[in-house]
């Protein structure tokens, strides 16, 4: 059993792996949440004794107080939802210091403590003009998110990256594809980009990942970061955004029309691997988009933090 400390359980990717985690792994888990969200997570999460911390304004260390942890899921970043400019000078500071600096305080704060931590890297750094981009590919993102989260990709012998995008719920806003989607009234007609690829994952997927590498042990991560301290995790095969929505639609049981949509220019940022670490139980892009969406409304249903949404 490790210690298991996931940060920002208000988030979307935050919420389920911290819920995962508690229910559906042997490990102590605990979590942290900004003071402000305090009241969101005591709604859905009410006996569980959260760590108050917000990133670029906390002391790295009080993370680190008492029971030292063995592994770090860092689930907390500024995402570009709304999409912003240069020009917010807020939001570009505010995202210079929770996507590129905070991590770095972070691992500079678990020096000589033995902690290890994970980190999702987004498919944002790159500009989508061509698709299927690789770990060595370099990234040619130029609006500020995609910048910013680059930035934040450590290379250093505790922290693993992991790049892919991700489809799931929220608790707490309807910021993600899927919210919006089903957020939609009953009838209504929603566009279906036909030349927008994606091949990302579930966030059901991702927080099976990182319990499974923390499972396999701290030799089966030494391991991995030493082949190389990016990843990119890439179990699914490529849909259009059209065909995305038309598997939200049959899953979720959404009463909307997917209307076939080709507006604006042409993005294709699917990922390709050449590192298989990661993936020695699942063939690269062999599981159907749909049936990995179908497995998370299944997941959704019996589980108690979203059964009375999704049952």
């Amino acid at each position: 059993m490790a210690r298991v400390l996931i940060l920002g359980v208000t988030g979307a990717l935050g919420s389920f792996t911290y819920d995962y985690f508690r229910h559906h792994t042997r490990h102590e888990v605990r979590g942290t949440v900004r003071p402000s969200s305090r009241d969101v997570a005591a709604k859905f999460f009410q006996d569980d004794p959260l760590l108050s911390f917000e990133a670029g304004k906390a002391d790295v260390r009080s993370l680190l107080q008492g029971d030292t942890p063995d592994y770090i899921i860092n689930c907390i970043g500024i995402i570009n939802k709304p999409a912003f400019t240069q020009d917010d000078v807020q939001k570009v500071a505010s995202s210079l210091r929770v996507n590129s600096v905070f991590p770095y305080s972070l691992t500079e704060a678990c020096a000589n403590r033995g902690t290890k931590i994970v980190q999702i890297a987004t498919d944002c750094v790159y500009s989508g003009s061509r698709g299927e981009y690789t770990e060595n590919d370099v990234h040619d993102a130029l609006d500020i998110y995609g910048q910013t989260k680059s930035l934040g990709e450590v290379h250093e012998e505790r922290f693993l990256n992991i790049r892919c995008s991700f489809v799931g719920p929220e608790i707490h806003h309807e910021l993600s594809l899927l919210e919006w989607f089903l957020s939609q009234p009953d009838g209504a007609n929603v566009s279906g980009y036909m030349h927008h690829r994606w091949n990302g994952v579930t966030s059901l997927q991702y927080a099976q990942l990182c319990s499974q590498i923390i499972d396999k042990g701290d030799d089966f991560f030494r391991r991995i970061v030493r082949t190389s301290y990016v990843h990119h995790y890439i179990p699914n095969g490529s849909v259009t955004k059209r065909e995305l929505l038309e598997s939200m639609a049959t899953s979720f049981k959404k009463k909307c029309t997917v209307v076939p949509a080709e507006t604006g220019p042409a993005i294709d940022r699917t990922l390709a691997t050449v590192h298989h670490d990661l993936l020695k139980t699942a063939q690269v892009g062999a599981y159907p988009m749909q049936r990995a969406i179908g497995d998370l409304y299944d997941y959704l249903r019996n589980e108690k933090l979203y059964q009375r949404r999704f049952s």
